[in-house]
C-alpha cells in the first residue's frame, strides 16, 4: 500500500555550510557586541523574498518576531540565550539554525537554495556540537540507529525517486513523498514494534545522558535535547498516524513528553497540537455538504484530563486558535475564550488574543444590518457608511484572505487595474475576511495594501445581513457600485479581465 506522506520539513542545521574565510572576515567586531542579540546579514541574491523567524517555548509568549527580506540587509534580532531560527522562501523548504546570544548569521538567499553560515562568539558551543556528532558516530550508536532504520524498513520504506507532491505559499515549498506500509505486520508482529520502540527510546535517552554531561550552559543543553525529544516525537507519530497503535498511542501520551518540561520547549506548539489532534479532535461536515473541518471544542474542555495545569493552558490556547482558523461560530469561539479567560486570568495572552483576532470588538460582530471592518490602525467602519462618502465615484470591491490562492494571484493586475484609472472616478476597496488579524496585515503588506487606504478586515461575516444577501461563500468575490451608491453587479468580473474595463466604462 502507498500513501502520501509529508517528509519531515524541518533541516535542522547546528552548523550550516561552509564559506570561505574572507566571507567570514567581512564581519565587522561591532557586529557583535550586544549579548541578547543576533546579527542577521542577508546578501539577497534571490528573486523570492525571504522569511526569518524565531520560535520560542510557550512561557516565553508571544513567539520571536519574524521579518520578511527582500534585499540586502543587516539587521538584529532579539534572543534569548540560544534560540533555534528558522528561514525560507517559495522555492526552498525550512531550514533552521541553533544560535545564541551575541552570534553572526550570514544568509546568502539564491534562487532554489539558501546558504548559511554562523560566526559564534563563544567557541564551546562548536566544540559541544562536534563532539555530540563524534558521540553519535560511534560504533555502539550506529549500531542502534542501524537496527532502528532495518526495523522500520519492515512497516514503511519512504521512495525518494518516487514523484513527489510539491505544494507551499509565499515564503515555503513543502515536499511529500511516496510512503510504502506494510500494514500487516502491525497486527502480525506486535514484537518487532515493541522492539522499535524500544531502540527509539534508547537511542533518546544516550543521546540525552550525553547531552547533559556536557559542560556546556543549561539553556544550551535543554534546546539541544528538545530537538532530539522532537525527532523522536516525529517518529512516533508517523508510526502512529500509519498504524494507529495503541502502544504507540500511550507512549505519545506519556510524560516522555507531557511533562513540565514542554512548556519551555520551542517545539511545543507542533506537540501539543498533535497529541490533542489525536485524543480529542474529530473530522465534522461543515456548512455545505462538500466542506469539512476539525472540530476542536472536545480539545479545549478535555485537555485538563491528559495534561498538567500548566500545559492544559497551552493547550487551551491553541485550541482557540484552532476553532479560529477553522471558521467555527464566533458564539461557539467566544464561549470557550470567556472561559479561558476566567480560569487562567493571564493577562498577556489575554492581550494576545484580543489583539490577534479582535475579541476586543466583538461588539462590531454583532452588526447585522451591514458590514463592520477595520483598517490597518484597528479603526472602525460600516460599508455603507463608506460608500456614501465615495458617491459620484465607481466602487469596485475586492473580497479576499490571506489563505486563498485565487485572490492572491490576481493582486497584481488588481493593482495594474487601479493604475489605469483616476482616483476621483473610481474607488478600489480590499476586503479580506480573515479571522486572524495578524495574517491579515502581513498578507496585506506583502500584497502592498499596508498604506492603501481602503484595506480592511471584515468583523462580522457571519452576522452581516448583507452578505448573506449577496451570499458571500467564495472568494475571490467583486462587486461593483455605480457612482449613486447603488450595487448594480454582485457578480462583477474579475480584475484581470477586460469585461470589467468595458462594465467600468459603461458606468462612468
Amino acid at each position: 500500500m502507498i500513501r502520501i506522506i509529508s517528509c519531515i520539513l524541518v533541516s535542522f542545521i547546528l552548523t550550516g555550510c561552509n564559506f570561505t574565510a574572507d566571507q567570514n572576515k567581512a564581519v565587522s567586531e561591532e557586529n557583535i557586541t550586544e549579548s541578547n542579540e543576533l546579527v542577521v546579514i542577508s546578501l539577497h541574491k534571490a528573486k523570492y523574498p525571504v522569511k526569518i523567524f524565531g520560535n520560542r517555548g510557550f512561557l516565553e509568549f508571544p513567539e520571536s518576531q519574524e521579518k520578511i527580506i527582500t534585499d540586502a540587509d543587516t539587521f538584529k534580532l532579539k534572543l534569548s540565550g540560544n534560540e533555534f531560527i528558522y528561514f525560507s522562501h517559495k522555492n526552498t523548504q525550512i531550514d533552521t539554525v541553533l544560535v545564541s546570544s551575541g552570534d553572526t548569521l550570514k544568509l546568502y538567499p539564491k534562487d532554489n537554495y539558501i546558504e548559511s553560515s554562523v560566526v559564534r562568539l563563544d567557541r564551546t558551543f562548536e566544540n559541544f556540537l562536534q563532539g555530540f556528532d563524534e558521540f553519535k558516530q560511534r560504533k555502539g550508536n550506529q549500531r542502534i540507529r542501524k537496527s532502528i532504520d532495518s526495523l522500520k524498513s519492515i512497516f514503511y520504506r519512504v521512495d525518494n525517486s518516487g514523484i513527489p507532491f510539491v505544494s507551499g505559499d509565499e515564503y515555503t515549498k513543502y515536499i511529500s513523498y511516496p510512503l510504502h506500509v506494510n500494514r500487516k505486520a502491525f497486527s502480525e508482529d506486535p514484537k518487532t514494534l515493541e522492539n522499535l520502540l524500544m531502540l527509539l527510546k534508547k537511542q533518546f535517552f544516550e543521546h540525552k545522558e550525553y547531552i547533559h554531561r556536557s559542560k556546556v550552559s543549561l539553556l544550551l543543553t535543554k534546546n539541544i535535547e528538545f530537538l532530539e525529544q522532537y525527532r523522536l516525537f516525529n517518529e512516533l507519530s508517523l508510526l502512529k498516524n500509519i498504524s494507529n497503535d495503541k502502544t504507540v498511542l500511550s507512549l505519545i501520551n506519556s510524560d516522555l513528553f507531557l511533562n513540565n518540561d514542554l512548556q519551555f520547549s520551542p517545539f511545543a506548539k507542533s506537540i501539543i497540537g498533535y497529541i490533542l489532534a489525536v485524543n480529542f479532535v474529530k473530522k465534522e461536515t461543515g456548512s455545505s455538504a462538500s466542506k469539512n473541518y476539525w472540530d476542536w471544542k472536545p480539545a479545549y474542555d478535555k485537555a485538563p484530563s491528559l495534561m498538567n495545569d500548566s500545559l492544559a493552558k497551552y493547550a487551551r490556547f491553541l485550541s482557540i486558535e484552532r476553532m479560529i482558523g477553522f471558521g467555527e461560530p464566533i458564539d461557539d469561539i467566544e464561549q470557550k475564550y470567556n472561559d479561558f479567560k476566567r480560569h487562567y486570568k493571564d493577562e498577556t495572552i489575554n492581550r494576545y488574543l484580543d489583539k490577534k483576532y479582535i475579541f476586543d470588538l466583538n461588539a462590531l460582530r454583532q452588526i447585522n444590518k451591514d458590514v463592520a471592518m477595520i483598517s490597518f490602525n484597528r479603526k472602525s467602519y460600516l460599508l455603507d457608511d463608506l460608500i456614501k462618502k465615495n458617491k459620484g465615484k465607481l466602487v469596485y470591491i475586492d473580497f479576499w484572505a490571506s489563505w486563498c490562492g485565487p485572490c492572491r494571484k490576481v493582486m497584481p493586475a488588481s493593482r495594474k487595474l487601479m493604475s489605469q484609472y483616476p482616483k476621483d472616478e473610481i474607488a478600489f476597496f480590499y476586503i479580506s475576511i480573515d479571522k486572524d488579524m495578524d495574517k491579515w496585515q502581513k498578507a496585506a503588506s506583502t500584497e502592498e495594501l499596508e498604506n492603501y487606504p481602503n484595506s480592511y478586515l471584515v468583523l462580522n461575516t457571519e452576522a452581516s445581513d448583507f452578505l448573506k444577501k449577496i451570499k458571500l461563500t467564495e472568494i475571490p468575490r467583486y462587486l461593483l457600485f455605480d457612482k449613486s451608491g447603488k450595487l448594480i453587479h454582485q457578480n462583477a468580473y474579475g480584475p484581470e479581465s477586460q469585461s470589467i474595463r468595458d462594465l467600468f466604462d459603461q458606468n462612468l
